[in-house]
């Protein structure tokens, strides 16, 4: 259970918590039965349901990137992994690019999970017993230790975002 914190549209109503496995907006609120008009996610210290739902808490090893960038680098240019083409990188090997919103983003060329998706891994390795009856700590360098393993390849940002999932 994910613990919310909810709005209704009881004007009498403050704002209140409650437990729910999905958001609740749309429902009732336990304590005046009023339309719930916004619910956000209480994200105390260990709720562990919302830390391990995304990937707030899993990094890149550091050596995984220049790994990977010596394994795709031909005559001196990375290449992706996707359409075999050149990835163009500043001297830092960061890519630039305009967002929607008009700011220009520098950052590394992103590195891609596949044959099984990040989400797919994760899935697998939450359905262990192991992983299930492991502490906070121990459920942590699993969930590292599966998002920095192999196979991983670096590819264009646009080629990443419009694979087939």
């Amino acid at each position: 259970m994910t613990r919310w914190i909810i709005e209704c549209a009881d004007e009498d109503c403050e704002s209140c918590e409650m437990s729910a496995p999905s958001n609740p907006k749309g429902g009732g609120c336990p304590r005046s039965n009023g339309y719930i008009v916004r619910a956000t996610v209480d994200r105390s210290e260990g709720d562990l349901t919302f830390s391990m739902s995304n990937r707030s808490e899993v990094r890149w090893n550091k050596a995984i990137f220049p790994m990977l960038v010596a394994r795709q680098t031909l005559g001196g240019q990375l290449i992706c992994a996707l359409c075999n083409t050149v990835i163009k990188t500043d001297s830092d090997g960061k890519i630039s690019y305009v967002s929607a919103s008009g700011k220009t983003h520098v950052e590394r060329p992103p590195i891609d999970h596949y044959n099984k998706d990040w989400k797919d891994r994760r899935r697998d390795l939450e359905a262990k017993p192991a992983f299930r009856n492991a502490d906070v700590g121990d459920k942590k360098a699993m969930l590292t230790a599966a998002f920095n393993a192999d196979p991983l390849r670096i590819t264009h940002r646009t080629c990443n975002l419009t694979r087939p999932k």
